[in-house]
Formats: structure tokens, sequence, C-alpha cells
């Protein structure tokens, strides 16, 4: 048993250290060579940049707003939990230990599984970060 124990402990040590460098050898910035115009090429992890539709940074204008009357209320079911707050240096984040609750939009259901936030900002509202 204490095997498996020590085994489970490295296996994730390792698995943590392997999915993190890639974060730390990409080397990303936002503004200049590494910046969001580039974050596609910088690693392959980072493909999805250059490729997908619906990724940071975003561009929110004020004149694409669009007013939608046929939103239902906005239900959310929040619980107490025991939460960490990390700095993983290109952000701070908090994970939560157990089930922090949900949201439910137009019958939707979400549930609330971390927050974090970047500074400066990857996205823009109305030409501003």
């Amino acid at each position: 048993m204490a095997l498996r124990v020590h085994f489970s402990i490295v296996s994730i040590a390792v698995l943590a250290l392997c999915t993190s460098a890639d974060y730390f050898s990409a080397n990303f910035s936002y503004a200049g060579p590494n910046g969001p115009e580039y974050w596609g090429s910088l690693s392959p992890s980072y493909a999805a940049c250059s490729h997908g539709k619906s990724q940071s940074p975003v561009e929110l204008m004020k004149t694409d707003i669009v007013i939608n009357k046929q939103l239902k209320n906005l239900n959310r079911n929040y619980l107490p939990t025991n939460a960490t707050l990390v700095d993983n240096i290109f952000n701070i984040g908090v994970h939560f230990e157990g089930k922090v609750g949900d949201i439910n939009i137009n019958g939707k259901n979400y549930s609330l599984k971390q927050l974090h936030w970047h500074s400066p900002s990857e996205h823009m509202a109305n030409g501003r970060m």
C-alpha cells in the first residue's frame, strides 16, 4: 500500500512538472515578439491560439453589444468550500478543494471549477486593457 501511495505521489509530481514546464519554456508576453499575435507559434501546445476562433485575447466593443430580452433570470447556487490562492507567474488563480456550486443560464448548468486573473488583462474593452 505504501509503495502505491509513493508511486502515486511521484507520478503526480512528474505530471505537474511536465505540464507546467511548457508554460515557462514558451516565454509568452502581452506585447512585442512574444505577444498575442505570436502565441500560436511559441509552442506546439499553443497552436489553438493561431487556429482557434474563441480564445484570448478578445476585443469587447460597446457597439457589438446585443441585448437579448429572451434571456431568463440568472440562477446561481454557490457553496462554501476551502480554496487555495496560487501565483502561476503569468496569472493568479483560486483552486477550490470541493464542490463550489453552479450557475444556470437559460436552462444550461455550468459548474464553477476555478478562477484566475491576468495582469495586464489579455482582453480589451473599447480599446482599453
